[in-house]
């Protein structure tokens, strides 16, 4: 992983080498010109300049940070598909992170917890059923650090390694910048004006339908939604999914704007709505490559969809 500041018990002195490293992940972030990519670029950072190679970004499940859970939006290092995992918070070292909104590291698996407050009784992760959460067999180490703009949680930035003494004490003092710099990073993007002609979003053409045929459920009582009896996503992220879809249904709408949603029932801020459509969007692209969520311009996509699609409305699974 390379050398850094010093062990976890001495004192940190910066290098220039460690000051240069730090500004080049801090430009790839701030170069970032979309959510998705921001993730991506600051994982790949991580990993390219300072080798924590095996990393995770969460956000909350609930747009009012009332929610029990946080979900997978990000990963990098790991061998599967494992956005939408769930974590709920204060279970394990990723849920108490986002729960104190207090960096959180530890050594040796769940026993091994070190934490700036008193820490009992916590258990492993709980997760969704539906989605397993990554993770490293042979870990040592691992750190969570929560990613927080104006008091506000927008996620856990979670970090894993093999080396037994693999975060020193200048890594989570880096660690801990560069987190409040995703932060406000993302906190910046998502408050940027919508500037789409929602006209001219909805013009878009349809694509040409397929002889292939998927249904979707959705599922009132835990807000989810499956396709061919596989399950796809929940709670916010299902509601995008099932408006557009019926929207495509009844009138044949394949293009539609952020402002639209940002402007309905589904109650959600520009970074709740920009976070959930990568989520749905990835979603999609592991469970029904038929259908597809497709940026077109600056908040706006358009729904892609190459099979016949049959909807279904249930209580319960």
């Amino acid at each position: 992983m390379g050398e850094r500041g010093g062990a976890a018990n001495e004192p940190m002195t910066l290098h220039p080498i460690e000051l240069h490293n730090l500004h080049i992940v801090s430009v790839r972030v701030a170069r970032a010109r979309d959510l998705d990519t921001l993730l991506a670029w600051a994982l790949a950072a991580l990993d390219d300049v300072f080798g924590f190679a095996h990393g995770l970004i969460l956000v909350p499940d609930d747009p009012d940070e009332s929610g029990e859970n946080l979900v997978v939006l990000a990963s990098r290092g790991y061998s599967g598909e494992y956005v939408g995992a769930e974590v709920s918070v204060g279970d394990g070292w990723i849920g108490i992170a986002a729960q104190t909104r207090a960096l959180v590291r530890g050594s040796g698996g769940e026993t091994g917890l070190i934490h700036t407050g008193t820490l009992r009784g916590h258990s492993a992760f709980t997760l969704s059923a539906q989605i397993p959460l990554p993770g490293l067999g042979g870990a040592r180490n691992h750190m969570a650090i929560p990613l927080l703009a104006h008091d506000r949680l927008i996620g856990v930035l979670a970090l894993e390694c093999e080396e037994p003494l693999g975060f020193a004490q200048w890594d989570a003092a880096f660690l801990t910048i560069l987190a409040s710099q995703i932060a406000h990073a993302i906190d910046r993007m998502t408050d940027r004006d919508d500037d789409v002609d929602d006209d001219d979003v909805l013009a878009r053409p349809p694509s040409p339908v397929a002889a292939r045929r998927h249904r979707f459920t959705y599922y009132h009582r835990d807000d989810s939604v499956f396709v061919d009896g596989t399950f796809v996503i929940q709670n916010a992220p299902a509601k995008i999914l099932w408006k557009v879809l019926r929207a495509h249904a009844s009138e044949n709408r394949t293009a539609f704007s952020h402002r639209e949603l940002l402007e309905s029932s589904l109650a959600l801020s520009a970074f709740d709505l920009e976070s959930r459509l990568i989520l749905l969007r990835k979603r999609l692209e592991q469970t029904c490559v038929d259908v597809r969520l497709v940026a077109t311009k600056r908040a706006a996509f358009a729904l892609d969809v190459r099979c016949t699609i049959e909807l279904v409305e249930r209580e319960r699974s």
